[in-house]
């Protein structure tokens, strides 16, 4: 399995809909956001990423390497490529 296919049926599952993978994504990203109160943000992937890594206290240089951090966190696989934990990430999530 692929992290896009890992990633599209994970958020199939979550979200309980159908949709291309990138709405998808947005629209999980802006749930989780949105659990702290209304996101006001921009609405960009790289954006919204930014913005929930920055709420769970993720820091970093760059994105990938903080989504990185992100992903080894939330599967406790520290250490792993970041294709392998990230593909860890969506089938677990």
């Amino acid at each position: 399995m692929t992290i896009s296919d890992a990633k599209h049926e994970a958020l199939q599952r979550v979200l309980l809909r159908d949709g291309q993978i990138n709405d998808l994504e947005a629209d999980w990203l802006i749930q989780n956001l949105e659990q702290a109160g209304p996101y006001v943000g921009a609405m960009q992937l790289n954006d919204l990423w930014d913005a929930w890594l920055t709420s769970e206290g993720i820091a970093g240089d760059g994105l990938p390497e903080r989504k990185l951090a992100y992903f080894e966190r939330e599967t406790g696989q520290a250490g792993t490529a970041r294709p392998d934990v990230e593909l860890l990430f969506w089938s677990q999530l």
